[in-house]
């Protein structure tokens, strides 16, 4: 849009020199040199950088360059003085290039414009060769011969090619160059497990220009297998510690990685504890106990290094038998009664035994089953002894004893009535019989008895210190109930729907004595009469009881809320009112007014009366009065509270009774009267001042307007201020002040 705008102020400053005079400032655009001829680049093939220099121009300020023909160019800045770019490749016959410079200044602004050219030439330069290397074989192994293959290699222009290699790093080798291709043996030891990296240069030349490329090849690394070394014990005896050995195994190379320890042939079995692959060199364990004849374990070690090459070794471990025999079911220690003064025959099984290696063996007891024992304790032994002349043996133990007591017969139950808390009963005597004797016969029975039943043992001993028992039961009852005595009775007032009473305390008496003394007085009453039972008891459960009357009055009226002190409403005003009552049994209780809220109230003051009753006909009442007025608005003209009037004057005092809508309402009957007081101080005078209204003149009601006025002649009275007030006797409201000034 710029330069469309640039073109048409330019055809019209050249299509109308007439329009105005030629101004003092007149700008003329210059390029220095006017065209040029340039050289696509310079003998290095670096392109060449021309230069269009608009700083000749004059009366210039302002500078825009633009490319109107030829290959496009990149320019640099177009608004600047002088302006470059990059000569462009172009072919045999070269290349015209065209730009417009536009150049603009004085006041007001001219712009003016001028055209130059660029022809650019070709010029034929050398282009450096390509290098282009590869590597056989693909894999290569330590000590493999590699062959550096640079025959690829190419020049753009078609020269011949010198060839030269190069090692850029990794361990040295010796190279042998024929021609585009080396040749040389890869290292015959690289490091575990990735071997190493060589890399080599190829570098092409023409005779002037050089190309080269980088070729990289790898050598892997080659494993050599581990050999496993393996020792043992020839023999261990069961439970014994064994070592099994591997830390003389070995890896040419890369080392050994990893340890495998397995039991290749058994019974007996071993359990191999856990351990490191990476770090077992040896393995240690317990022998197992042998559960067979076979007693001979095959181990084997497998070595593995870090190329997964493996090797192995076996040996053998023989467990010698040291366990003995096991014997079972050995008999418990035997108590057996004696039968005669020589003690008891006593008879039991064998018991079993069973060996690891030799299995079920025969078992010999001494003294043997079938023998008589003595009084007292006798231990049998029990022994076995297996192949390998590994010996067992238990014991126990044989107890001859008399333990038979007497036989007791006790007398017979007994049963009485209590004399006291303790009573001497003569309870009788036992007998007992034992077939080696009795030795004595006793009891433990209390110097008296308590009430209830009390059972007495009888004991015969003999002389081996048995001893034979058999009871007799003494019951002593109790029959009598204790003897209750009451509180007496109670009279309260009620507090509430429910009162608590303090009723008291009962008293009681009982031969024997009383447990317990009760009522079943609740923890408050109800009002009326509540009867309470008082219970004493005994230790034999007898029971006593007596009787209390709790009687629970209500003579509280209700209590009145809500009732107003006084009601005061203009008339035709609607009157509500809602007191409520609240009694302490009762709770809320209805209240009646009269006359009832919402009623129509007379003008003046009417009494109302409200009250309230409880269930037990206990009456509250409260009184209010409603008072009724007129509406009053005020003293109606002529009357004028900001101005003074004269003293001997007559002042026209007006005024209307309304409802409490402001409606004027006929008040003839309305007893009104005029008070006025003089203001002294700011306040009203004690005393109203007399007035004179005597005549026609006096106070007047006009029955078409309902209009009342008084005339108020002021003759002999003092300047000042003074308040007028006006007071209806029907309903007794006074309405004022009304200020008058009155003034000499």
């Amino acid at each position: 849009m710029r330069r469309e705008l640039l073109s048409l102020i330019v055809s019209l400053l050249i299509a109308s020199p007439a329009i105005a005079a030629p101004p003092a400032c007149r700008v003329i655009p210059q390029i220095s040199p006017a065209d040029q001829i340039v050289a696509e680049k310079d003998s290095s093939g670096v392109p060449t950088v021309v230069t269009l220099n608009g700083q000749p121009s004059k009366d210039t300020t302002g500078y825009l360059w633009e490319q109107t023909g030829g290959p496009a160019v990149t320019l640099g800045s177009t608004t600047a003085p002088q302006l470059t770019f990059s000569a462009p490749e172009v072919g045999p016959s070269g290349a015209t290039l065209t730009f417009r410079l536009t150049a603009s200044g004085c006041s007001p602004v001219q712009y003016v414009s001028t055209t130059t050219t660029v022809n650019v030439t070709n010029v034929l330069t050398n282009r450096a060769p390509v290098a282009a290397a590869s590597v056989t074989p693909s894999a290569v192994y330590e000590g493999t011969l590699v062959t550096l293959d640079g025959s690829a290699s190419s020049d753009p222009d078609g020269d011949a090619l010198n060839y030269g290699w190069s090692q850029l790093s990794g361990p040295a080798v010796e190279l042998t160059v024929d021609g585009a291709k080396a040749t040389f043996s890869a290292p015959s030891d690289v490091p575990f497990p990735n071997g190493t990296s060589l890399s080599f240069r190829l570098t092409v030349s023409d005779g002037s220009l050089t190309g080269n490329t980088d070729q990289i090849v790898n050598v892997l690394w080659v494993n050599d297998p581990p050999k496993a070394e393996l020792s043992c014990p020839e023999s261990v005896i069961e439970g014994g510690l064994i070592t099994l050995d591997g830390s003389g195994s070995t890896d040419s190379d890369d080392g050994i990685a990893s340890y495998g320890w397995s039991q290749l042939l058994g019974t007996p079995n071993a359990t191999l504890p856990d351990y490191d692959p990476a770090t077992a060199k040896t393995l240690e364990f317990n022998a197992p106990l042998l559960d067979s004849a076979n007693d001979t374990m095959t181990f084997r070690l497998l070595v593995t290094d870090n190329g997964t090459l493996t090797d192995s070794k076996q040996c053998a471990v023989k467990v010698l038998d040291i366990t003995p025999p096991v014997i079972s079911n050995v008999p418990a220690n035997v108590t057996a009664e004696a039968t005669s003064e020589a003690g008891a025959k006593v008879t039991f099984t064998l018991p079993t035994a069973l060996d690891n290696v030799d299995g079920i063996l025969a078992v010999a007891c001494t003294p043997a089953s079938g023998a008589t024992f003595p009084l007292g304790s006798s231990t049998v032994t029990c022994s076995v002894s297996d192949a390998a002349k590994n010996s067992a043996s238990a014991n126990f133990s044989v107890m001859v004893q008399d333990t038979t007591p007497p036989a007791v017969t006790a007398p017979a139950p007994i049963t009485v009535e209590a004399t006291g808390p303790g009573t001497e009963v003569a309870i009788g005597t036992a007998t007992a019989s034992d077939a080696v004797g009795v030795k004595a016969i006793s009891n433990d029975a209390p110097a008296s008895f308590p009430v209830g039943v009390t059972i007495v043992t009888w004991f015969a001993s003999d002389d081996a210190g048995n001893i034979g028992t058999a009871t007799q039961s003494i019951t002593v009852t109790d029959t009598t109930p204790p003897v209750v005595t009451p509180p007496t009775a109670v009279t309260v007032e009620a507090t509430g729907p429910s009162t608590a009473v303090a009723i008291g305390a009962a008293t009681a008496t009982d031969a024997v004595g009383v447990t317990s003394l009760t009522s079943n007085a609740p923890s408050v009453f109800p009002v009326g009469t509540t009867v309470v039972t008082w219970t004493a008891r005994d230790a034999a459960g007898n029971a006593g009881t007596a009787t209390q009357s709790v009687t629970v009055q209500d003579t509280t009226p209700p209590a009145l809320s809500g009732v107003p002190a006084g009601i005061s409403v203009l008339t035709g005003q609607a009157v509500s009112y809602a007191p409520t009552a609240t009694d302490l049994v009762d709770g809320s209780v209805p209240v009646v007014c009269t006359p009832a809220s919402g009623s129509s109230f007379v003008l003046g003051t009417t009494a109302v009366s409200c009250s309230a009753k409880d269930a037990h006909d206990n009456t509250a009442t409260a009184w209010f009065n409603v008072a009724v007025n007129y509406g009053f608005n005020g003293l109606l003209a002529p009357y004028d509270a900001s101005k003074a009037y004269k003293i001997k004057s007559a002042i026209p005092l007006k005024w209307q009774y309304s409802n409490s809508a402001g409606a004027v309402l006929p008040s003839a009957g309305a007893q009104p009267r005029v008070l006025i007081y003089q203001v002294s101080n700011g306040a009203d005078s004690e005393d109203a001042i007399a007035l004179n209204d005597a005549g026609a003149s006096g106070l007047q009601y006009d029955s078409q307007t309902n209009t009342w006025q008084f005339n108020w002649k002021t003759t002999g009275l003092a300047s000042g201020t003074y308040n007028v007030y006006i007071q209806s006797g029907l309903t007794g409201q006074m309405n004022g002040p009304y200020r008058v000034q009155l003034s000499r």
